[in-house]
């Protein structure tokens, strides 16, 4: 008798699952219209330089960055965002980092990548602007307090370093 109910709820719970549908963005591709629950897949070209780790120049800090699959609110989407991980080498980085969320590679320079910054209780805490050398080999970062209206005040963590100067290792 329990193998035939729980055969009948497997089946139930199988008729409401629903494909995610892919779909492939190609370069200068318009969205045209959303569809719910989709996963956009964009070209990650121009964020494959930021990707992998980094190291501060005074090994102080380690940077991590990688590309996660992410839900975005709205619409009920998804898609490629590159992510990362900033942490002082003092401490336990599963304990205290802060989390880069958000990024866009600049339309103007693509060596410049911005990066929300969020604290280890998912507080918001300012933004990075992450310029990369010309090399590919290091890069800068700046941190600043975000501009504008804001219906909450964000706070600049005193903790986070407001310049740094990272070369990669991965």
């Amino acid at each position: 008798m329990k193998k035939i109910i729980l055969l009948i709820v497997l089946s139930v719970i199988s008729l409401n699952i629903e494909a995610q549908e892919l779909i492939t963005m190609q370069k200068g591709q318009s969205l045209g219209e959303i569809k719910k629950g989709a996963y956009y897949k964009f070209p990650t070209d121009k964020y494959q330089p930021f990707l992998g780790k980094w190291e501060s120049q005074n090994e102080k800090y380690i940077l991590n960055l990688e590309m996660k699959k992410l839900f975005q609110k709205g619409p009920d989407i998804y898609t490629d965002r590159m992510v990362g991980k900033l942490c002082s080498t003092v401490f336990a980085c599963e304990d205290n980092f802060w989390e880069l969320k958000a990024s866009e590679v600049s339309s103007r320079d693509p060596n410049i990548s911005i990066f929300l910054i969020f604290d280890s209780n998912g507080n918001s805490t300012g933004i990075l602007i992450f310029e990369l050398s010309e090399d590919g080999n290091s890069a800068k970062g700046q941190v600043k307090k975000k501009e504008g209206v804001k219906l909450k005040p964000d706070y600049l963590d005193p903790d986070l370093p407001e310049n740094l100067s990272m070369k990669k290792l991965e």
